[in-house]
């Protein structure tokens, strides 16, 4: 605890680096089995489990061949992902009293996620649209979309002059079935938006990824087109041609592959100021006394003291479009309560232990669900416990070696509310929760440096401390635990702001 009218200036910094994580069951609840970061955007054959975003493909395919049980994949795809986060904080604590101190910490955070693909196109069914490639490509694809539209509407036309005129020339086919008639022109007109929204036409880009040409659901599809043109013709509406046929696709490259659900690979990179706290800190108890003694005691002393916090969760987590993006904060505000005990057994060994519990506040977010449309929702995030011991063992007067024990918990996180999907119908929020409850351990050693002890016998003065630790997971379970290695460097320095220095 800071003396009245001290600051204590700390300067930290700290490396993270993790290309694996833990995982969670199908109910969401945590598991302990490690998986690699990119596993989740891997699959032998990679298709809409993988990748939602290929399911409007897939629905739009099956509506235009007739076949309910076509499945579309973009081949076997091994993805690799190596994250890395490192923060430079800035905190402070100044003693307003002889028990109380006001806390602040403002964070520097860069993060960098690199992804790599292997695709093995051996056994896909799409590849890289034309169209996005090729003016040629994009017209043909135009035209076409625009011949089924209008052979529908001339078809729909026919009818509605043939039943009221059912003279008419051209009309024989119209009256044997005018109910064949009408399915026809809604079926060509239902195969032109589908052709249209899966390889663009008439002002719509179109998918990423198409039928591959020459293969099993192009031939399908070229087969569909023939026959409704054949049906057509029969109506003497020769718009749409019989040979007519979209421009289909290659196999995918692994250079192409970032146009996938996971977003761009290569290199994804995010920095800026992180999540701001503020708080404050009361010291209960103190057996240690002031220097030099609280630095060497010469039995058991004890302190305890507790405080609170509330963060500002200023930068969001993560990003939509890109789902192995890292955020640089956690996206809302927290309250957290936190405890500190220091027991002292002599001059040379010492326990520092630290609890943390955050109630994590409910937010109104945009997020992203699979099958839906972008939209707000209710999210609760699941409030978390901390817990730190650290023994240390003095070498000396300035020089001391510690250890380090973690453990964090955190429950399931909530959300509510429903986004169109699909067809209009809605997407519950609520699935967004299952998997987000997480639990972890770490353990490490460090070594510290403090000129404490020299400060409070008049040796120097500049009071400072200067550490490194270093800590990886032991254990974990739940897909929001990562298993990480960590490097933290601090450095502390003691300045009077006001007050006298009477005492040390």
């Amino acid at each position: 605890m800071v003396p009245r009218g001290v600051l204590r200036a700390e300067l930290r910094g700290s490396w993270e680096s993790w290309r694996d994580r833990y995982t969670s069951a199908p109910d969401g609840s945590p598991l302990g089995i490690r998986e690699s970061l990119g596993a989740e955007f891997s699959g032998t054959p990679f298709g809409v489990d993988q990748d939602p975003g290929l399911i409007p493909i897939q629905s739009a395919l099956r509506s235009i061949t007739g076949d309910p049980t076509l499945d579309v994949n973009l081949g076997a795809v091994t993805t690799r992902a190596d994250a890395l986060s490192a923060r430079t904080v800035f905190r402070m604590e100044l003693g307003l009293g002889a028990r109380l101190a006001l806390l602040a910490s403002v964070p520097y955070v860069q993060t960098r996620m690199s992804v790599s693909a292997d695709v093995d196109p051996e056994s896909a069914n799409l590849g890289l649209n034309p169209a996005l490639l090729s003016e040629d490509a994009e017209l043909r694809n135009d035209a076409l979309t625009a011949d089924a539209r209008q052979a529908a509407a001339q078809l729909a036309d026919l009818v509605a002059t043939c039943d009221a005129a059912p003279a008419t020339a051209g009309c024989d086919a119209v009256n044997a079935d005018p109910a064949a008639a009408i399915a026809l022109a809604n079926e060509a007109a239902e195969m032109g938006n589908a052709i249209g929204a899966i390889y663009g036409g008439d002002g719509i880009q179109g998918a990423p990824f198409v039928p591959i040409a020459g293969g099993a659901v192009d031939a399908a599809l070229v087969a569909r087109i023939a026959d409704v043109a054949g049906a057509l013709a029969a109506y003497g509406i020769e718009t749409l041609n019989v040979n007519a046929r979209p421009v289909g696709a290659t196999p995918l490259t692994a250079g192409q592959f970032g146009l996938s659900g996971i977003g761009s690979a290569g290199q994804v990179e995010r920095y800026g100021i992180g999540d701001i706290e503020v708080g404050g800190k009361l010291l209960l108890l103190d057996t240690f006394g002031r220097l030099p003694a609280a630095t060497r005691p010469d039995g058991l002393a004890v302190r305890v003291a507790v405080g609170g916090v509330f963060r500002y969760g200023r930068n969001s987590a993560d990003s939509l479009g890109t789902p192995l993006d890292i955020g640089i904060g956690d996206g809302q505000n927290d309250v957290e309560g936190r405890g500190w005990l220091d027991l002292g057994f002599g001059p040379r060994v010492s326990v520092s232990a630290a609890a943390r519990y955050g109630v994590q506040l409910p937010d109104e977010p945009t997020v992203a669900l699979p099958g839906a449309e972008r939209g707000v929702v209710e999210r609760d995030l699941g409030d978390y416990l901390e817990v730190d011991v650290a023994p240390r063992v003095a070498l000396g007067r300035s020089l001391a070696v510690a250890g380090m024990w973690q453990m964090r918990r955190k429950a399931e996180d909530s959300y509510t509310g429903t986004l169109p999907g699909g067809g209009g119908l809605p997407v519950d929020a609520s699935m967004l929760a299952p998997g987000t409850e997480a639990r972890e351990q770490r353990a490490g050693a460090g070594i510290a440096f403090s000129t404490m002890d020299a400060y409070g016998r008049g040796r120097t003065d500049v009071p400072l401390d200067f550490s490194y630790l270093y800590t990886r997971t032991i254990s974990g379970a739940g897909r929001l635990t990562t298993h990480s290695a960590r490097h933290t460097i601090s450095g502390r320095v003691y300045l009077r702001i006001f007050g006298s220095a009477r005492t040390r």
